[in-house]
């Protein structure tokens, strides 16, 4: 008689990135890995209370009794293995009812195990949303929602996750050959030449503009370095948009300055909690100068603090305590940017470097806009996205001006399928931005239009906006000293 137990458990699925490629080239060397494999990382399955169910091919099918066990023990095995040449494994990890059988496990929910794993980085972890439920809570863990996978002949309603912290890297779902759920748009619908028409043609764009803004004979040694470290927020939890809003825009402020190099918010997300010190970000991130601040918001005004530091010679720039009422919280960026610039260029940089753009939003459609843009990073959901849609309309209500909130309204667009719409919003950004004299966002107003005429296949059309866009690059080419 055949011995079945039922039971919740995580089931973990790994994977050995190009082993088929490896075995048919050097089968020792192959077989030699898999060995390797099972030496390393038995003894850390058995240290988290894990069961070596069995090896499929390359692949290991691992079970645990609980959630967190499976996490921790999926990071230890992708931190054991980063040293060992051609062991780069992915790993998903999916939580369910299932049937222990001899040495097997079965049902449903293994299955959409296996089904997760393709959608982790190599190095990385994928995990499904009962495992996701798991670590929210947990300030030692930072995952990052993927979308929902495209499952046949599963009814369960999947979402898909990758870990983030760690050290662990996020999925680039371009390099993912398993499909996410299309967004039902009532009117468009993507495909995949269309997406690869838009990206080749903004693609171009960009690599036109960057050959010029990096400069053949740049070194990164040659020009100023500064990471602008993730704003501490000291006030209530509700206030968090502004501290992640200012990071990022201050971020943006920074790489439009001309030759400087500035790590990109994602990057600097990567160190938000961590316990490095000041020094060791420095030298992880290969910078010179570190910016931190922190923000309070208290009813009508904010204290804010900031420190510009030089690592290289262990001396502070410069530190600023202030207060700024809530009627010029739309120029705090702008106002610390002009301060950093100061202390880190010399004199002909300062006088090629653009100027910080210095529109005073309206301080409610401002808050909009920064809450709007912290819902959207952190969305779960299509309700999140629409919520953000909702948000940068209010904005745009209140201050028809605030440009940044029209050209990130036209990309939610874009993503959702809002072609028509993503156009109205380009026209309307592009007259603004022209009037109050934005050339940033007047770049984005170009590139918008570029891409909705691409998507429509008028190539003539959207290739004017987008030699638009290229041009207004090269006028503030700063590593030229053009203007």
């Amino acid at each position: 008689m055949v011995n079945q137990t039922r039971k919740l458990a995580a089931i973990v699925f790994t994977d050995i990135v190009g082993f088929t490629k490896l075995s048919s080239e050097n089968e020792p060397a192959a077989l030699e890995l898999l060995a390797k494999q099972r030496e390393l990382l038995q003894p850390i399955v058995d240290s988290h209370n894990g069961e070596w169910l069995k090896e499929i091919g390359d692949g290991l099918l691992l079970s645990f009794s609980g959630n967190l066990d499976a996490v921790t023990c999926a990071i230890e095995i992708q931190e054991t293995v980063q040293s060992i040449k051609n062991l780069d494994l992915r790993i998903g990890i999916h939580q369910g009812e299932v049937i222990f059988q001899d040495n097997d496990v079965l049902g449903d929910d293994v299955n959409i195990a296996s089904r997760i794993e393709p959608f982790s980085a190599s190095g990385g972890i994928a995990i499904s949303d009962r495992v996701n439920s798991s670590l929210e809570r947990n300030p030692d863990f930072e995952t990052r929602y993927l979308g929902k996978p495209e499952l046949q002949g599963v009814s369960q309603n999947i979402k898909v996750y990758c870990v983030t912290s760690h050290g662990l890297p996020q999925t680039d779902l371009t390099k993912v050959k398993a499909k996410l759920e299309p967004d039902k748009v009532k009117g468009f619908q993507w495909n995949r030449l269309s997406i690869l028409g838009v990206a080749a043609s903004v693609l171009g764009v960009i690599t036109l503009g960057l050959m010029g803004l990096s400069g053949l004979a740049a070194n990164e040694d040659e020009v100023p370095s500064i990471a602008i470290l993730y704003m501490n927020n000291l006030g209530s939890p509700d206030d968090e948009p502004w501290a992640y809003g200012l990071t990022e825009d201050l971020i943006l402020e920074m790489s439009n300055k001309g030759s400087i190099r500035v790590p990109s918010m994602q990057t600097i997300l990567t160190f938000k909690d961590d316990d490095l010190s000041e020094t060791q970000v420095s030298e992880n991130l290969k910078v010179r100068y570190l910016l931190s601040s922190s923000i309070h918001k208290m009813g009508e005004k904010f204290n804010l603090r900031c420190q510009l530091q030089d690592t290289r010679k262990g001396v502070a720039l410069f530190g600023r305590k202030w207060t700024e009422d809530i009627e010029s919280s739309s120029l705090i960026v702008s106002s610390l940017a002009d301060s950093i610039l100061k202390n880190i260029l010399n004199e002909k940089e300062k006088i090629n470097s653009l100027a910080s753009t210095e529109y005073k939003a309206d301080p409610v459609a401002y808050e909009y806009y920064l809450k709007a843009k912290y819902k959207y990073e952190h969305k779960q959901s299509a309700e999140d996205v629409s919520m953000a849609e909702d948000l940068y309309k209010q904005a745009i209500t209140i201050d028809p001006n605030l440009c940044k909130a029209r050209s990130r309204l036209g990309w939610i667009y874009f993503q959702s399928g809002k072609i028509e719409m993503m156009k109205a919003n380009a026209i309307e950004l592009i007259s603004i931005s022209t009037k109050i004299n934005d050339p940033m966002e007047l770049g984005e107003g170009y590139n918008h239009l570029g891409i909705f005429y691409a998507v429509n296949d008028k190539h003539d059309s959207a290739l004017v906006y987008f030699n638009k866009y290229k041009d207004l690059s090269i006028r503030h080419d700063h590593k030229k000293n053009l203007r």
